[in-house]
């Protein structure tokens, strides 16, 4: 290596010897909890959380995001196979995903 580059990264405090880690709260800011393309969907008999981030009209915002959805909307808008798909992915995760927006 060339001593100008050697200099330079030793002098530069990203580069330095020390590596300070990012506090917990720094690295997890947000979580599902906290998005507003997670939302509950209302059944018959039970009531769950999913994330609509992957459904078209709320991500390109032809339709407002609620708190709370009834199922059957939900079927008319996707259809049966895709709301599956949406229900078996999961549920929370503790960091959001990178299409994350604060409930307002």
């Amino acid at each position: 290596m060339d001593s100008k580059i050697r200099n330079y990264y030793a002098n530069n405090h990203l580069y330095s010897r020390k590596m300070i880690m990012p506090a917990t709260s720094e690295k997890f800011k947000n979580s599902c909890q906290e998005c507003k393309y997670y939302v509950e969907v209302v059944g018959h008999h039970e009531t769950r959380k999913v994330c609509l981030v992957e459904v078209k009209a709320y991500q390109k915002r032809h339709k407002r995001v609620p708190a709370n959805i009834e199922i059957m909307d939900l079927i008319l808008l996707l259809g049966k196979e895709k709301l599956e798909s949406l229900l078996g992915k999961g549920g929370q995760h503790l960091m959001a995903c990178g299409e994350f927006e604060e409930r307002i």
